[in-house]
């Protein structure tokens, strides 16, 4: 089953820049801010009629805004977005990267040999893992760790 969000963002890829387009684009990217707007804020914004969010809810499979807005915001919650990144200190992740490191260390050996060996490295971060992908600070400092414990 897809998700809101996925189509959602199924909709802000279509060719023709219609007015669905341009109320998906404005309701994903306040998603990832936390900001849900009501129905008549979000035709306001996105400069259509309150009917048109009807309209846009519908064709994407749901009953009106108000379904398709308990839904988005059910998700929001339900995969986390609503919860804070600074509940763990940096130290503390520091600290359960260097235990999963010690756990893993002939995975970790391996994977440090075909990195050291490429050129080009591509990090691709899924839906159910991106909070994964906010766990270093920063890729820089993760490197950084990474070299310490285990020198090339």
């Amino acid at each position: 089953m897809e998700s809101v969000l996925e189509k959602l963002e199924r909709m802000t890829k279509n060719i023709e820049n219609t007015s669905y387009k341009i109320i998906s684009k404005e309701i994903v990217s306040k998603f990832f801010k936390g900001i849900f707007y009501n129905q008549e804020d979000l035709a306001n914004s996105c400069y259509v009629s309150v009917s048109q969010i009807t309209k846009f809810a519908k064709k994407i499979g749901y009953s009106g805004y108000r379904e398709l807005l308990f839904n988005l915001k059910n998700e929001y919650s339900h995969y986390g977005w609503d919860k804070k990144n600074l509940e763990i200190s940096t130290i503390e992740k520091f600290d359960q990267l260097s235990k999963w490191i010690m756990k893993n260390e002939k995975f970790v050996k391996t994977i440090a040999k075909e990195i050291k060996n490429k050129e080009i490295i591509n990090v691709y971060v899924s839906y159910q893992v991106r909070h994964a992908a906010t766990f270093p600070p920063n890729w820089e400092s993760f490197f950084f760790f990474f070299i310490i414990f285990y020198s090339f």
